[in-house]
């Protein structure tokens, strides 16, 4: 059984984590993606809810965009970057299932809340929470500092979005966005 020296592991794991950086830059299209669409369905909802004073379900509308819009082209990203996708890293596959189990927990909280046994009070938060825990693993995993700081001021947002009225807890989504997903994304995106 032979073994690797030291350099040259650490030469391999080196690559693996440039390798997944150069992924995750290409793959910086979805924070974009994804953080515009919260953001604007985010401040749409709040504008909607506090100057206009529309209610009766009408003021979360703009949520309706997120699937409508966002899951086409989520699928139309991931056709092209599977095209043009030479490897897929072990990191890559890690960051990949990052996302899906954040998914799976949006999802379930949502659903949650849609049945009545939370209110949208206590999901919003935990929606931050994990808008946190997604780009705080994704930027620790390709070293990547802009997406861990943001993924940690996600977590501080969250903790706040508790004491607040529901109503700005929509712009502390947004604010939540901005520094975990569009400021990182354009980072990455400008990396290119």
């Amino acid at each position: 059984m032979s073994s690797l020296p030291p350099q040259a592991s650490l030469d391999i794991i080196r690559d693996m984590i440039q390798t997944a950086r150069g992924a995750l830059k290409d793959n910086g299209q979805y924070l974009l993606l994804w953080g515009w669409l919260v953001l604007i369905a985010s401040l749409a909802h709040f504008v909607l809810l506090v100057p206009l004073e529309i209610r009766n379900g009408l003021e979360s509308l703009p949520w309706l965009g997120l699937p409508l819009i966002g899951l086409p082209m989520t699928y139309r990203i991931r056709q092209k970057h599977q095209q043009s996708a030479q490897v897929q890293t072990h990191l890559g596959r890690v960051i990949a299932q990052n996302w899906t189990g954040i998914g799976v927990c949006f999802l379930l909280i949502l659903g949650v809340a849609l049945a009545g046994l939370i209110d949208f009070q206590v999901a919003y938060p935990l929606f931050i929470m994990l808008y946190g825990l997604g780009t705080f693993l994704s930027g620790q995993i390709v070293r990547f500092r802009p997406l861990m700081w943001g993924g940690i001021g996600s977590w501080l947002i969250c903790i706040g979005a508790f004491f607040v009225p529901f109503a700005y807890q929509l712009l502390l989504i947004a604010l939540s966005i901005v520094i975990s997903y569009l400021i990182p994304g354009y980072m990455l995106k400008a990396r290119t």
